[in-house]
């Protein structure tokens, strides 16, 4: 059963905000006893949903006038959910490298033992990457 303890969210938001930090971030950490364990982005000076469309442009993926057109209502609503599998394609550059380190924090100690074709989901914890909530829109400063 996916679960992850207080001290475990403690020790892992520690490490998680001094990436932030040196990347010119804030965020928060939850998720003590419970399944999922979250990083909200609340502000920064990255720019997410730039980075978006510039690799998406560089990489010649996808129809481009539709990801412009999802990134700008995303960027007006100032809220974002990154898909932690997907980061490699989606992103680029110094947004990629934070991403990547936070992700690598949020695994320490993680297995995941699951197996989609049998239905059979086993890990240690749910994770999740957002920036801004859907109430609290992330500041771009």
């Amino acid at each position: 059963m996916a679960y992850i303890t207080k001290d475990q969210v403690k020790e892992k938001t520690v490490k998680i905000k001094a990436i932030a930090k040196k990347y010119g971030c804030k965020v928060s950490v939850s998720g003590s006893n419970s399944s999922t364990i979250t990083v909200r982005f609340t502000e920064g000076k990255i720019d997410f949903w730039q980075n978006i469309i510039d690799t998406a442009v560089a990489n010649q993926r996808g129809n481009l006038d539709d990801i412009k057109d999802n990134m700008e209502y995303c960027k007006e609503k100032m809220h974002l959910q990154i898909n932690h599998y997907w980061m490699d394609t989606h992103y680029s550059g110094e947004v990629l490298q934070m991403l990547q380190e936070i992700k690598a924090v949020l695994h320490e100690d993680h297995y995941d033992y699951s197996d989609a074709m049998t239905d059979y989901f086993n890990c240690a914890w749910y994770i999740g990457i957002q920036v801004g909530r859907w109430d609290k829109p992330y500041k771009l400063v």
